[in-house]
Order: structure tokens, then C-alpha cells, then sequence
């Protein structure tokens, strides 16, 4: 190392943000699997909730059919009917809770899933800041060590002058007093 000279580090330490982005991505990945997991989940619930819907319907339209004409159908047919009637009912019920729960979980697996990217893409973007900021006080320590270099060569260059200015005046000092 020359006498001097100052060298600068200007490398950054981002093990901190870049561990924050991994963990931020590992996130992103496990949410994307449960929202895909659940939906699959859900799937056959909707086709049996439809097909529960339309057994519901026909049901209903043949128990209202039978009671309208309950002076030519037996009391027991009619009662029979509105008992499959309400169990339909309860089974559809039971099928369109379960639906609507895996709608809230996934709806709000999906929240987090976005409140994940947003704070990934937060963290990516901060990385890219210091990166640029990395470049811009590189540059500044290049011109700074540049400034200390000519400063250090005038400093060098005057205590030159003062060195040989000093010995003169001692030299000239010392050759009046033999003069003398």
C-alpha cells in the first residue's frame, strides 16, 4: 500500500434482503400449493352440490305435484316425498357448507398468496436499489481515492519544499556563522 492512499469497500453485505426474497418465494410457492390443493378439494363438492341442486328441484316440483293432487294420491306417498324433500335438503346444505368453506380458505390463502408477492417484489426492487446504490458509491470511492491521490502528492510535493527550504535556511544559516 502506498503512503497515502485510502482504500474503500464498497461492497455490500444483502445476505439479510436476499435471505428475506427466499423466504418471501418459499411463501409464495407453499400458498400456491394449498390455493391449488384446496381447489381441487372443492371440485367434486360443486359437481355433487349441482347435482344435489337439480335432485332438490325435481324433488320439490314432484312433491308439489303431489300435493296437488292429494285426493287421488295416498297421505303416506306425499309424506314420503317431503321426507326425501328434506333430506335432499340437509344433504345439499351440508355439501354447500363445506363448498363455502373451502371459498373462504381460498379466499383467503389467496390474500396472503398477494401480500406475499407484494412484500417479494418489495424486497426484489429493494435489492435492485442497492445494487445501483453499490455503483454510485463505488464511483464516489473512485473519485475520492482519486482526490486523496493528488492531495497526498501535494502534501508530498510541499513537505518536499519545506524539506529543501529547510536546509537551505540551515545552510545559509551555517555559512554565515563560518563567515562570520
Amino acid at each position: 500500500m502506498n503512503a497515502g492512499s485510502i482504500t474503500f469497500s464498497t461492497e455490500l453485505d444483502n445476505k439479510e434482503l436476499e435471505g428475506q426474497l427466499s423466504s418471501s418465494k418459499k411463501k409464495i410457492l407453499r400458498v400456491e400449493d394449498e390455493i391449488n390443493r384446496k381447489q381441487a378439494a372443492r371440485a367434486p363438492l360443486v359437481d355433487q352440490s349441482q347435482q344435489l341442486a337439480a335432485d332438490l328441484d325435481a324433488a320439490k316440483a314432484r312433491l308439489e305435484y303431489m300435493k296437488s293432487r292429494q285426493e287421488t294420491l295416498a297421505p303416506e306417498s306425499i309424506t314420503k316425498q317431503a321426507e326425501t324433500v328434506g333430506a335432499l335438503q340437509g344433504q345439499w346444505n351440508a355439501t354447500q357448507s363445506q363448498v363455502e368453506r373451502y371459498d373462504t380458505a381460498i379466499a383467503k390463502a389467496t390474500t396472503e398468496l398477494n401480500y406475499n408477492k407484494e412484500k417479494a417484489g418489495a424486497i426484489a426492487q429493494e435489492l435492485a436499489s442497492a445494487g445501483d446504490n453499490t455503483d454510485a458509491m463505488g464511483k464516489a470511492t473512485e473519485r475520492a481515492n482519486g482526490n486523496m491521490g493528488r492531495f497526498a502528492l501535494r502534501v508530498r510535493s510541499l513537505v518536499r519544499s519545506a524539506l529543501v527550504s529547510t536546509l537551505i535556511t540551515q545552510s545559509l544559516a551555517k555559512f554565515r556563522e563560518w563567515m562570520g
